[in-house]
Order: structure tokens, then sequence, then C-alpha cells
């Protein structure tokens, strides 16, 4: 439910406060390796000038070492709730659209209190309505929170009415780098929004990820519980844990993908054994994988992995969306390992 916000004052807020020890004037983006590059290059003919960038990436160096180098991506969703206008149609009593209104307003509210809570920023949250800055490595964790919190406030509005079925939410992820424009950014965003909102039933998830030189990739499905045999958002998790421990290769999601180049992506199984040219080929390509130990999956782990799969390209596009998020995930590990153990020196 899009709401119009006319006057200014009238539009929700978005987070206010600065970032967390981090100078105010200064840009983050010096945190990436390539930018700092950019920088020195550009100042080749001003030797001042690039000396004092050079020395500035010599203590970046040292930041990086002791962390690791930052991947240059970020998360936008946005999202709101499912057949708000039917369900607002159902409401009989005034005191009945003044507990809907007031459960929306505390769900706004909730909204700040999560993405602080999982490091992102709020761009607006208002009513059912929301769009909002993510880290990768928190976006899912920050995505499930959300839901959680639109789904209890929805039981807590709808309590004690003829409403049987409370609203949904329906979110789009856009995973992009940070370079991209912004007006770009926001239209990937929507767009997974757009196709989240036209699943059967919607309460859906959709992710984007638009990385530089390369296709688009788009994977979508249902919050937790449905008829899936596999839940769009646990998988996404388990694999991004599964990376983050090496017990996944880094390339399987690119591998996967190739084979339907040849066989094609529609998988059959008879329960964990496969009946056509493109499962096993798959289960052979997975079988034959090398984690980061050095040991090869076992029969078991590979079926594991694509038992339960029909299409193996969306296999293949959950598992590369995965893996970036888990580099992410991982960095973020390094980094607070490395503030618990003091800092740099």
């Amino acid at each position: 439910m899009e709401i119009l916000y006319p006057n200014k004052a009238d539009r929700p807020r978005g987070t206010k406060t600065p970032w967390d020890g981090w100078p105010e004037k200064l840009s983050s983006e010096i945190l990436f390796p390539s930018v700092v590059e950019a920088e020195i290059r550009l100042r080749k003919d001003d030797a001042k000038a690039k000396k004092v960038w050079e020395a500035l990436q010599k203590q970046m160096k040292e930041l990086w070492r002791k962390t690791k180098e930052p991947l240059p991506y970020c998360c936008l969703l946005v999202g709101d709730g499912d057949n708000m206008g039917k369900t607002l149609k159902k409401l009989k009593k005034i005191e009945q659209h003044q507990k809907f209104s007031k459960e929306l307003a505390e769900f706004a509210d909730r909204v700040h209190e999560l993405m602080k809570q999982y490091q992102g920023r709020v761009v607006y949250s208002g009513g059912d309505d929301l769009m909002a800055y993510v880290p990768l490595h928190t976006a899912m964790d920050c995505a499930l929170a959300v839901n959680e919190a639109f789904t209890e406030a929805m039981k807590r509005a709808c309590q004690k009415t003829d409403i049987s079925t409370p609203p949904t939410f329906s979110m789009g992820m856009a995973i992009v780098h940070l370079h991209k424009p912004l007006h770009q950014v926001l239209e990937l965003a929507r767009d997974a929004e757009k196709i989240s909102k036209n699943q059967p039933g919607k309460n859906s998830l959709t992710l984007i990820q638009s990385k530089r030189g390369g296709t688009d990739i788009t994977v979508t499905g249902k919050w937790h519980e449905n008829r899936e045999m596999v839940p769009l958002t646990d998988q996404l998790i388990s694999f991004t844990e599964q990376y983050r421990k090496g017990k996944l290769p880094s390339r399987l999601g690119y591998q996967l993908r190739a084979i339907t180049k040849e066989c094609g992506e529609q998988m059959k199984w008879d329960r964990q054994h496969p009946q056509n040219v493109c499962a096993a080929e798959a289960l052979r390509v997975v079988h034959r994988k090398q984690q980061k130990d050095g040991r090869k999956l076992s029969s078991r782990e590979a079926v594991n992995i694509l038992a339960g799969h029909q299409n193996l390209r969306e296999l293949s596009d959950r598992l590369i969306i995965s893996h970036l998020i888990s580099r992410t995930t991982e960095l973020a590990d390094r980094q607070q390992n490395t503030h618990q153990k003091g800092g740099m020196s």
C-alpha cells in the first residue's frame, strides 16, 4: 500500500543519527582499495597531494591486513503489506481502525529499532511502507526480523475482528555496487518488490544481485512456512553458513549454471536418485568438488545440496547470491575478532 506525502512534514521519518565512530565529514568510500587507488592516479601531477594519499593508502593497507579488504556491495530493501486495502474494508468499527493504525505506527517505530540492531539505515518507514539500506552480512536476518515484526503486528491488529487471515508482508532487496547510481538502485529494489507482489498469495521475498560487468541474478520465494520444499530464506542462510565454514566450493553456483546451457534447467529425482541428465550431471559436478580443507563432498552431502530442487538454474542463482553474502559475513567476523583483541596497534 503506497502512500503519497505531499507535505514534507507528514513524510515518514528516516534515520538521522550519524554513523557510529566515523567522522561526519569524511567519506566512508576511502575504506575501499579501488577508491584510494583512483585518488592516487588522479593526483599523478600533484606530488604533494599524491604523497598524502599514498600515506593514507599505507595506513589503510595495515587496516585491511588486520581485518580484510571490504567488498563494495550493499543492499537496499523495500517492502510493504499485502492486501492492506482489502483488510481495511473489513474493519467495521472505529475502535478496530484505531487499533489497526496504532499497530502500524508501532511497526514503523519497530523498524527503526531493527535497523539499528542490524546496522542498517532507514530511508523511510511509515505504516506498512519501508525503505532502508542494510549491510549484506546482516541483510537476511534483518529482512526476517522485519517480516516477523509485521506479522506479529498484524496478528494483534486483527484480533477481535472478522479477519481470519491477517495481511502479510512482501519485500524486494537489491544487492548493488556502491557506485551504482541511486536511481538505478531504487529501480532494481522496486522491480524486486514487484516480483514479490506478483507471487501467488504474495507473502514473498525477492533478491536481485546486480554486479558490475555481469548479468543481474534474481531469486524469489516465500518466507518461512509454506509448501515449498526448500524455502528461500532458510536456504540462503544455510548456504551462506556453509560457504563461511568452507563447506561449499566458491565457484559451485557458476559451475552448476554452466550445466544448464548443455543439459537444460529441469532436474528430475526419484527420492534422492537422479532421473535425467541434468540431475545426474549436477550430482557429478557437486560430488567431485572439494571443501576448503581439501576433503571432497560425500555422496550424501552432494545429494543434500541438490535434492528437493527441480530447477538447477534457480538453485545455482541461490548459491551465487549466498556466496557474495558469505564473503561479507566473513569480513564482519574478522572485524569483530579484531575489535575483541583490541583493534590495530
